[in-house]
């Protein structure tokens, strides 16, 4: 079966969908700080996204050799910041999404990513067998076959 891991940050949970009314493949996966509330006119909105963490996983070989000339605290304040503020800046990690969210897709033989547009419905209906099993990565375009990169619009590895 496919399920489908959405991370979010920042949602108040009255804009989230009740999970029970989704089908048990779709699974919400909530990255924002724990200690913050979401009140109606509560000030207290969150700064920093535990996604901001994972995604400084990139980081991590340069870190473990200290390479980093910027402090981990400081580069998750940044990237939370963007996260917040520039939430496109999301698609530039797309390629490095495996890595980024490893510990959620360990149990998964594959993962991928599409953009926000894209209804997917029943893959293993337009995705072949060859295409599952015979390739490390598949990527769909739309009239640049030709070309040798990834498209965000939807890729599995």
């Amino acid at each position: 079966s496919i399920d489908y891991l959405i991370f979010h940050c920042f949602i108040p949970p009255s804009l989230l969908p009740n999970t029970e009314s989704l089908p048990p493949n779709v699974k919400l996966i909530n990255l924002s700080q724990k200690t913050t509330s979401y009140d109606e006119g509560n000030d207290n909105v969150p700064t920093e996204c535990d996604m901001a963490k994972l995604f400084l996983r990139v980081t991590d070989q340069r870190e473990k050799q200290n390479l980093l000339q910027t402090p981990i605290k400081k580069l998750t304040t940044m990237i939370s910041h963007q996260i917040i503020n520039m939430p496109y800046i999301l698609v530039e990690y797309k390629p490095a999404f495996g890595h980024i969210f490893a510990d959620y897709l360990k149990d998964y033989s594959h993962w991928g990513y599409s953009d926000l547009d894209v209804v997917l419905g029943d893959m293993t209906r337009w995705i072949s067998n060859e295409e599952w099993n015979d390739y490390d990565i598949v990527t769909y375009g739309f009239g640049d076959q030709d070309k040798l990169y990834l498209r965000g619009q939807f890729t599995f590895h």
